[in-house]
């Protein structure tokens, strides 16, 4: 006799890998955070997609290329709307945009920490 899974144990063996991901991701995040602190961490991009509502900014910011950019010195600033002027006064500090590829061509601003 050939053994053989359900449908309904395919579909729970699916989420318990996705979970595992999740999981597994969501350490990677917190190791990161205690070599670099200024890693933005996940409750608070939660809280800014939530309350910023801009498409995209979750995903990118969750992203394991953002989060290495992170890593490499570059520290998240805010969010800049496509148009407007991304610097403040103080021409000193290196800046650098990061494109949140969405339809309104919103950029997340980044400052040089290292």
């Amino acid at each position: 006799m050939e053994w053989s899974l359900t449908k309904h144990d395919k579909q729970n063996t699916k989420i318990q890998l996705k979970n595992k991901k999740k999981e597994q991701f969501r350490t990677y995040l917190e190791e990161m955070l205690i070599i670099h602190p200024h890693i933005v961490p996940f409750e608070r991009i939660i809280r800014m997609n939530s309350k910023l509502n801009i498409d995209n900014l979750k995903t990118k910011l969750l992203s394991k290329e953002w989060i290495d950019y992170q890593a490499r010195g570059w520290k998240y600033v805010k969010i800049v709307k496509n148009g407007h002027e991304p610097f403040g006064n103080d021409q000193n500090d290196i800046f650098s945009l990061l494109d949140l590829e969405n339809k309104w061509g919103d950029c997340a601003l980044f400052k040089w920490i290292y």
